[in-house]
Order: structure tokens, then C-alpha cells, then sequence
């Protein structure tokens, strides 16, 4: 068990009353995570990390979730990875979406998908995309694929793609399919 020591202030100005308190990390739940300043989860360790309850995490706002250190995203469990909403996963920063690994992105859900900012994935977190994802993802998150990341989808995510998504794809994204794979969009 490892504990925080936190300052809580409560009112403002001359009247504001600074109280201290221990937190359990493997205690907290949503409304006490909320209260973590940035600072104490910019230094957290994958330890802690680890003791956090999947519950909990619902309570992470955005600017929170920047604050946690890059290397740490890619060792978020799917439980606490699963728990963050669509808001949450827009505020991940460019270097922390990097950390995301590939079992990470398949255990994302299509909602889940439209927060992430799927333009700064790289190649292997494209290619990790399933083809289950990618028929239920929205189409913005299919269109807003670069033609880079584009050409990376294999023909079973090619297969998935939706009618709705493919009239949502662009010039630049449709050179990237081959003519075998233009079959499967076609059928």
C-alpha cells in the first residue's frame, strides 16, 4: 500500500483553509482523484500506477491525464485504460498516444476511438486496429486517418470498412488501396 500526502484547500482568499490528507492509491475512488494536484501525478511510478482502482481513473479530468508522465500510458491496464472516457482520451498528449501499445489500442471501444486523436497513431497502432473496431468506429475516426496510416490497414480492415466510411474516404486515401484490395471494398 502506498500512501499520498495531499494538501486540500477549501474557500479562497483570506478565508481558504489548507488541510492536509492521506490518500491510499489503492483506495481512491473517482471523486477523491479528482482532488490529486498535477504535480503529484506527474511524478507517479508504475507502481503506484498500478494500485490505482479501474473505477477511480472515471474521475481523471484531461488536464490530469496530460500530467501523467509519457512512459507511464503504456502501462495503464486495459481495466484503467477502459474506464477513461472520450474526453479523457483526447486530453493524451501526442508523446503519451505514442505510448499506447497495441494490445492497449485493441481493447479500445469505437467510442473510446473518436476521443483519441487517431491522426498522431503510429503505423503499428493502425495496423493493431481490429477489424471489429474499425466497422464500428465513426466515420471522422476512419476519415482522419492519414494516407500514410491509410495504406498500413491489411485487407481485413480494409474488408470492415463500413459504406459510410468508404464514401467518407478521401482521394489521397483511396490511391493508398491496391487494386486487390479495392476488390474487397467493392463486394
Amino acid at each position: 500500500m502506498t500512501t499520498l500526502t495531499v494538501p486540500i484547500t477549501s474557500g479562497t482568499g483570506a478565508s481558504a483553509i489548507t488541510n492536509t490528507v492521506t490518500l491510499d492509491w489503492s483506495a481512491l475512488d473517482s471523486s477523491q482523484i479528482k482532488t490529486i494536484p498535477t504535480a503529484n501525478l506527474a511524478t507517479l511510478t508504475e507502481s503506484i500506477l498500478a494500485e490505482i482502482p479501474e473505477d477511480a481513473m472515471v474521475g481523471l479530468s484531461t488536464t490530469q491525464i496530460a500530467a501523467l508522465p509519457n512512459a507511464l500510458i503504456g502501462k495503464l491496464s486495459a481495466g484503467q485504460l477502459n474506464a477513461l472516457g472520450t474526453t479523457q482520451l483526447a486530453g493524451l498528449g501526442t508523446l503519451q498516444l505514442a505510448q499506447l501499445t497495441a494490445n492497449q489500442i485493441k481493447a479500445l471501444t469505437p467510442d473510446q476511438l473518436a476521443g483519441l486523436k487517431v491522426a498522431y497513431l503510429s503505423d503499428a497502432q493502425v495496423g493493431a486496429l481490429t477489424p471489429d473496431q474499425i466497422s464500428q468506429a465513426a466515420v471522422n475516426v476512419v476519415s482522419s486517418l492519414s494516407p500514410d496510416q491509410f495504406k498500413v490497414l491489411d485487407s481485413k480492415q480494409l474488408a470492415a470498412l463500413t459504406l459510410n466510411q468508404i464514401k467518407s474516404l478521401s482521394a489521397s486515401q483511396v490511391a493508398q488501396i491496391d487494386s486487390t484490395e479495392l476488390k474487397l471494398l467493392s463486394e
